[in-house]
């Protein structure tokens, strides 16, 4: 077991190599240039301030100048190759280390103040128990949905889930967002609160209260956050679940007289949960990645919606930084897929050897 999860530890580095470099090559196909907006505020408004000026400057100390091969190899690190970087580049020493192999994901562009890994942390803490509360109720929906599909093949119960569930996967999440806000929030039924995670006087409430507010505002983000994959996950179970189902040891059960409910649960079960186990990899950072649209759409201070703020503001390293992570996440869902596979089915082995 450690052996499989430090190799899957080491092949991080080249996948987070691999996805810097894509990902800046596309994130510099904008059209823009972030030191446009130096010296003005989040409305584009221009301070008393000689906005070309800052602008110079920025572009100076960024490397925003120079080539692109230079800011990758600036933004990738270990060396600082700005004029106050590493002195063997020309530096003048203040700051020799710089990026991501040196653990650094820098500062933003227009705050220098706020350094992008602290900002992303603080933005994860608000998207990952989000996402994480709407993947646990896809899968505690989809696969007693797709259980009860599969052993009640053709009837008018599986025929009706199946025209929902197919209908959830095709409907796109901003849509639904939109609809969602305009049907039960202040502009129709009023049932729930559409903006942010809390009302504007949240602070002030507490205990019962406090939760209350903060439980509405969850639930429409967390519903468009969890329909997509609840459609996909019961349509994998209920696959598993037929498939299985026909299986000769499952017949076997049925032949010695056991409850269908024992034969069900402890054998069928067990063995068609497997893929959905295998789909947790790709669930979880799909759902983190989708959080741009949905973040964006009910104002969450995610991940997301610091994402879409940054491609706006063309804050390039905050927008690699947000995909780095996002890879790492990846890796990491991956891995505990596999884990969890391992204990579900013991067949498995984690070495990759299989026991018959």
């Amino acid at each position: 077991m450690l052996g499989f999860v430090l190799r899957r530890l080491l092949l991080l580095v080249p996948t987070v190599l691999g996805v810097s470099l894509v990902t800046f090559a596309l994130v510099h196909l904008v059209p823009g240039d972030p030191a446009a907006f130096a010296g003005r505020d989040r409305d584009g408004v221009a301070g008393d301030v000689d906005t070309e000026a800052v602008a110079r400057g920025l572009r100076r100390r960024y490397l925003l100048d120079e080539p692109l091969w230079r800011q990758y190899l600036h933004y990738l690190g270990p060396f600082d190759l700005s004029p106050r970087g590493h002195t063997a580049f020309g530096g003048s020493g203040e700051s020799p280390w710089n990026g991501v192999l040196a653990l650094d994901l820098g500062t933003e562009f227009l705050r220098p103040q706020v350094e992008i890994a602290g900002e992303l942390v603080r933005r994860l803490r608000v998207t990952l128990p989000m996402t994480g509360l709407a993947l646990f109720l896809a899968y505690l929906i989809a696969i007693p949905l797709g259980m009860h599909s599969a052993l009640r093949r053709g009837t008018l119960f599986d025929r009706a889930a199946t025209t929902v569930v197919f209908a959830l996967y095709a409907v796109p999440v901003f849509w639904a967002g939109l609809l969602l806000q305009q049907a039960l929030g202040g502009a129709g039924l009023g049932w729930l609160p559409t903006l942010g995670l809390a009302s504007p006087d949240g602070g002030e409430l507490t205990g019962l209260a406090g939760f209350t507010d903060r439980l509405r505002h969850l639930v429409l983000p967390v519903t468009c956050y969890a329909y997509g994959s609840l459609a996909y996950l019961s349509r994998q179970m209920r696959a598993g679940m037929i498939e299985v189902v026909s299986s000769d040891f499952v017949r076997t059960a049925r032949a010695k007289g056991l409850p269908e409910r024992t034969v069900v649960l402890k054998h069928a079960l067990r063995n068609s949960i497997v893929p959905l186990v295998t789909l947790f990899g790709s669930v979880l950072p799909a759902l983190v990645g989708g959080s741009i649209v949905v973040e964006t759409i009910f104002d969450v201070p995610g991940m997301g919606l610091y994402v879409y703020e940054s491609l706006l503001r063309r804050e390039y390293d905050a927008v690699l930084g947000a995909v780095l992570m996002g890879a790492v996440t990846t890796v990491a869902g991956v891995l505990l897929s596999d884990v969890l596979l391992a204990w579900v089915d013991p067949r498995v082995r984690i070495g990759g050897r299989a026991s018959a």
